[in-house]
């Protein structure tokens, strides 16, 4: 009994310092100096309550998301070549696929997504054109050609490509205008979906944390 004890008073304490950690790290600003109407690029950055997304414009600078995404892949190709932006978030495999609502979480699920024995995703999703900002869960940013180029740089980073630079295709998406390719890295407490998408704002040198598990954190310099 007295060991049970020991190791449930040890489990909150570590529970504890994990949130107080994300609340410290989380409120502590990296490149805050910046503007968000610094560039000419509208990007935007959505928040579903849960998980965080970056949408970028499918053709800009040079840069063609469909030559890394195909849309040939998509239940409805057209959707995607039509589409003037790509939503791109990363996460745990397992959670991705199988946990379309919260009720279908399990034990298992939540246990790989937590410890980092399993593999990860990309979602992509495609946009018909720019989002109607709800300033509850999507912010806009304007971004100069050289941060928009070190976004695409991150990404790209997270993702393994074939010889021809295309992602590795992984699963059908939830409907026929989103999919799932193979990413580099492991989901864990410490490595979140919204830690990835801060680490890609902050590698790119826009207003970001010195690290948060949280959606909310990463749209808050923003709003």
């Amino acid at each position: 009994m007295r060991a049970l004890k020991i190791t449930l008073l040890a489990l909150c304490w570590c529970v504890g310092l994990y949130f107080a950690a994300a609340l410290l790290l989380g409120n502590l600003p990296v490149h805050a100096s910046r503007s968000p109407d610094m560039g000419d690029i509208e990007i935007f950055l959505v928040d579903n309550g849960v998980h965080s997304d970056i949408v970028l414009p499918v053709r800009q600078n040079g840069h063609d998301w469909h030559t890394v995404f195909p849309p040939q892949r998509l239940a409805d190709p057209l959707h995607a070549e039509l589409a003037e932006y790509v939503g791109i978030g990363w996460g745990s495999r397992r959670f991705f696929l199988h946990t379309r609502t919260w009720s279908d979480l399990d034990a298992l699920t939540a246990l790989e997504a937590l410890s980092g024995t399993g593999q990860s995703v990309v979602h992509v999703s495609y946009y018909p054109s720019a989002l109607i900002t709800d300033k509850r869960r999507t912010v806009s940013i304007h971004v100069s050609a050289a941060e928009y180029a070190r976004i695409v740089e991150q990404i790209r980073a997270s993702l393994p490509l074939s010889p021809n630079g295309e992602a590795v295709f992984a699963a059908a998406g939830y409907g026929d205008k989103d999919l799932f390719y193979e990413a580099n890295g492991r989901y864990h407490l410490f490595n979140t979906c919204n830690s990835w998408t801060n680490n890609v704002l902050k590698k790119s040198g826009l207003t970001a944390v010195i690290w948060t598990p949280f959606s909310g954190d990463v749209l808050d310099g923003y709003r």
